[in-house]
């Protein structure tokens, strides 16, 4: 019953995010509408892509890239400024323009690339090593 199984699912995932949502503004307090823009729900969407839709690993795979990209920015920042403190001050400057740069060009390569996002890198492996462990005999 493929309607109702599509109407469970979109319940289901209503009440995750509206679950997800509350914690969140409980985390932060309080909420408005300028905390909820469409940067915020672009930024969602693109761990998505980047890690990959459809599997928890992709998802958890984009959000990880998606915070530990800043913070590389600052460490290369940090240690280019020992050689030339320009590029340190200019990062500093531009640390957000510069992040939403590389995350775009991410995204299009992601979509060119590898339409399946970074989880689809390790699905065909697990598949062929499943394959090579079930045609194997087993060993006396």
């Amino acid at each position: 019953d493929v309607p109702r199984i599509r109407v469970t699912s979109f319940a289901v995932s209503s009440f995750m995010i509206t679950a997800i949502g509350a914690v969140y503004v409980w985390y932060l307090g309080a909420a408005s509408p300028e905390t909820f823009t469409l940067l915020f729900a672009i930024q969602f969407i693109a761990m998505i892509v980047i890690g990959g839709e459809g599997s928890l690993l992709g998802a958890a795979l984009g959000a990880l890239l998606w915070s530990l990209i800043p913070t590389a920015l600052v460490a290369f920042s940090e240690l280019a400024g020992g050689v030339a403190p320009s590029i340190n001050e200019t990062v500093i400057k531009w640390q957000t323009q510069i992040t939403n740069i590389i995350f775009g060009v991410l995204i299009v390569l992601v979509m060119i690339f590898n339409p399946t996002g970074l989880a689809g890198i390790w699905a065909p492996r697990a598949a062929i090593s499943s394959r090579r462990s079930r045609a194997s005999p087993p060993r006396a």
